[in-house]
C-alpha cells in the first residue's frame, strides 16, 4: 500500500521559514546609506550622517547585521568627524573676518616722534582720498576760539574750535547722505564732530545729501584740546569698512583765535 505525500503526488510547491518571510533591504538603499554615511564628512554631517544611521538600524532590523553594523559605525564616526571639521573651518573663517573688522577699525598714529611702525599710511591736505563711494580734498584748517552766529551772539567752545575746510563728492550711483568724519589725536582716541556746526554758515553737515558724481564745499566743525596732534579720519560709508586718514597741522591759536593758515580753493 503506497502513502501519498501530505502534499500529493508531484506537490513541489516550496516552504518557507519566518526568516524567509522576512523581506531584506534592497541593495540601492543600502547604497544609498553608505552614499550619506560618506557625505557626511564633507557637507551637512548631521543631516546626512542621521540617513546613513537610519538605513544601516533598517538594515540591522532586515537581517542584513554586516551592512547595518557597517553602516551605523560609517555614520557615526563620519558625521562626528564632519562637524569637527566644519566647526573648525566656520570658527577660522569668521575668525579671521572678525580679525581684519577689528584691524580696519583700529586707528595707529605715530607720537610725537612719528616712531611708531604700526601707523597707517596718511594722506595731506590738498590729496584727494577715495574711500568707498565718496572722495574727499582737505583743503585746510582754522582754530578758532569764538564763533560767531548769524543772530550776533558769540558761541564758546568747550576746548578749542577747529574748522576743517574740505570738499566731498558722492561717486556712488544714487543719492547719498555724507559718513559722519572723527579726528584721531596721538593717542588714538576719537573726537566726533561737534553738535554747534550750524553756527558755520558753509557748514556740511551730518544731514548733507549729495546726488551722484555731485561734489560740494564746506566745513566741518571739531570741539577739541588745541593742543594735541591731529588725523582726520574719513569712510566709504555709514556701513563701510573703508577708512582713510588726512593728516592735519599743528596749529597755535593766536590772539585773534585763529591760526594763519588760510584753505586753498581746491576740488576733487
Amino acid at each position: 500500500m503506497s502513502i501519498m505525500p501530505a502534499g500529493g503526488w508531484g506537490d513541489s510547491s516550496p516552504r518557507f521559514t519566518q526568516e524567509d518571510l522576512v523581506e531584506e533591504p534592497k541593495s540601492g538603499l543600502i547604497l544609498a546609506g553608505y552614499c550619506c554615511s560618506f557625505i557626511s564628512l564633507l557637507f551637512l554631517p548631521p543631516a546626512f550622517a542621521l540617513a546613513g544611521f537610519v538605513v544601516g538600524v533598517v538594515a540591522l532590523a532586515k537581517g542584513r547585521v554586516g551592512h547595518g553594523l557597517t553602516l551605523i559605525v560609517l555614520s557615526v564616526t563620519f558625521g562626528l568627524a564632519g562637524m569637527y571639521i566644519g566647526t573648525r573651518v566656520v570658527s577660522e573663517h569668521w575668525g579671521k573676518r572678525a580679525l581684519a573688522w577689528v584691524q580696519q577699525r583700529q586707528v595707529a598714529v605715530p607720537d610725537n616722534g612719528g616712531n611708531n611702525a604700526a601707523s597707517q599710511l596718511k594722506h595731506a591736505i590738498g590729496d584727494s582720498v577715495s574711500a568707498g563711494y565718496w572722495t574727499y580734498r582737505c583743503n585746510g584748517t582754522q582754530w578758532m576760539s569764538l564763533l560767531a552766529s548769524d543772530f550776533g551772539s558769540m558761541e564758546q567752545p568747550d576746548a578749542a574750535y577747529l574748522v576743517v575746510d574740505i570738499t566731498i563728492r558722492n561717486d556712488d550711483r544714487s543719492a547719498s547722505t555724507r559718513p559722519p568724519m572723527k579726528l584721531i589725536d596721538s593717542q588714538g582716541r576719537e573726537f566726533s564732530e561737534s553738535s554747534k556746526e550750524y553756527v558755520l554758515s558753509r557748514s556740511i553737515g551730518t544731514l548733507k545729501e549729495l546726488n551722484p558724481s555731485v561734489s560740494s564745499r564746506g566745513y566741518v566743525l571739531f570741539d577739541v584740546p588745541p593742543q594735541g596732534k591731529y588725523v582726520l579720519r574719513v569712510s566709504g560709508g555709514f556701513e563701510s569698512d573703508d577708512f582713510k586718514l588726512i593728516d592735519l597741522p599743528k596749529a597755535q591759536l593766536q590772539e585773534d583765535g585763529r591760526d594763519s593758515a588760510e584753505p586753498a580753493e581746491q576740488s576733487p
